[in-house]
């Protein structure tokens, strides 16, 4: 569950027909310390529905850190493998 203090990052893939919604929020409290949680959200273009399909744990970074976490969305998103993930999950 996402609270008012997240940050959403969407980038458009329209050759696959589907965009992928990042959604920066506070970690709930965990042994590792982490204080960033980045979920992965998938849907097909022009549809209505999306499904979540990963979660990243960020370390030594807050919500504060906008341009830091634009920077880790872009190198996940830049992996093939993450997008095939992806691609799966909407299937």
């Amino acid at each position: 569950m996402f609270n008012k203090e997240s940050l959403t990052f969407i980038k458009d893939f329209p050759l696959l027909g589907v965009y992928i919604l990042a959604v920066a929020c506070e970690a709930l409290p965990n042994p590792c310390g982490y204080e960033v949680e980045l979920c992965f959200f998938v849907g097909k273009q022009r549809g209505m529905s999306m499904v979540c399909f990963d979660n990243v744990f960020i370390e030594d970074a807050t919500l504060d850190d906008y341009a830091e976490l634009e920077e880790v969305v872009n190198e996940y998103l830049a992996q093939p493998e993450h997008i095939a993930l992806a691609e799966k999950a909407v299937i």
